[in-house]
Protein backbone atom coordinates (compact mmCIF):
# COMPACT_ATOMS: atom_id res chain seq x y z
CA UNK A 1 0.00 0.00 0.00
CA UNK A 2 2.77 2.46 0.88
CA UNK A 3 4.64 1.66 -2.33
CA UNK A 4 1.56 2.50 -4.39
CA UNK A 5 1.16 5.78 -2.51
CA UNK A 6 4.79 6.73 -3.14
CA UNK A 7 4.47 5.86 -6.84
CA UNK A 8 1.38 8.07 -6.98
CA UNK A 9 3.37 10.86 -5.37
CA UNK A 10 6.12 10.41 -8.00
CA UNK A 11 3.61 10.56 -10.81
CA UNK A 12 2.17 13.77 -9.35
CA UNK A 13 5.65 15.33 -9.39
CA UNK A 14 6.26 14.35 -13.00
CA UNK A 15 2.76 15.45 -14.01
CA UNK A 16 3.27 18.88 -12.41
CA UNK A 17 6.68 19.21 -14.05
CA UNK A 18 5.12 18.51 -17.45
CA UNK A 19 2.35 21.05 -16.77
CA UNK A 20 4.89 23.74 -15.86
CA UNK A 21 6.97 22.86 -18.91
CA UNK A 22 3.95 23.27 -21.20
CA UNK A 23 3.06 26.52 -19.43
CA UNK A 24 6.63 27.74 -20.01
CA UNK A 25 6.45 26.95 -23.74
CA UNK A 26 3.10 28.71 -24.12
CA UNK A 27 4.34 31.75 -22.19
CA UNK A 28 7.49 31.87 -24.32
CA UNK A 29 5.48 31.72 -27.54
CA UNK A 30 3.22 34.53 -26.29
CA UNK A 31 6.24 36.65 -25.38
CA UNK A 32 6.06 36.44 -21.58
CA UNK A 33 9.68 35.45 -21.11
CA UNK A 34 9.70 36.15 -17.34
CA UNK A 35 6.84 33.73 -16.69
CA UNK A 36 8.39 31.23 -19.09
CA UNK A 37 11.71 31.30 -17.23
CA UNK A 38 10.02 30.97 -13.85
CA UNK A 39 7.90 28.04 -15.07
CA UNK A 40 11.00 26.32 -16.46
CA UNK A 41 12.75 26.70 -13.08
CA UNK A 42 9.80 25.12 -11.28
CA UNK A 43 9.68 22.25 -13.79
CA UNK A 44 13.45 21.73 -13.48
CA UNK A 45 13.33 21.51 -9.68
CA UNK A 46 10.36 19.11 -9.75
CA UNK A 47 12.28 16.79 -12.08
CA UNK A 48 15.34 17.00 -9.82
CA UNK A 49 13.23 16.15 -6.75
CA UNK A 50 11.63 13.28 -8.69
CA UNK A 51 15.02 11.83 -9.64
CA UNK A 52 16.36 12.11 -6.07
CA UNK A 53 13.27 10.43 -4.61
CA UNK A 54 13.38 7.72 -7.29
CA UNK A 55 17.01 6.95 -6.43
CA UNK A 56 16.20 6.80 -2.70
CA UNK A 57 13.28 4.43 -3.29
CA UNK A 58 15.41 2.28 -5.59
CA UNK A 59 18.21 2.06 -3.01
CA UNK A 60 15.84 1.09 -0.20
CA UNK A 61 13.88 -1.40 -2.28
CA UNK A 62 10.62 0.55 -2.21
CA UNK A 63 10.42 0.60 1.59
CA UNK A 64 10.65 4.31 2.28
CA UNK A 65 8.44 5.65 5.05
CA UNK A 66 7.88 9.38 4.90
CA UNK A 67 6.87 11.51 7.90
CA UNK A 68 3.15 12.21 8.28
CA UNK A 69 3.31 15.91 7.16
CA UNK A 70 4.85 14.88 3.83
CA UNK A 71 2.20 12.24 3.24
CA UNK A 72 -0.74 14.57 3.75
CA UNK A 73 0.58 17.37 1.51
Amino acid sequence: MTGLFIMGMFMNLIWLAIVFLILAFIAYILGARGIAGFSMEIAKWMVIIFVILAIVVFLFGGRVYLPIPLLTG
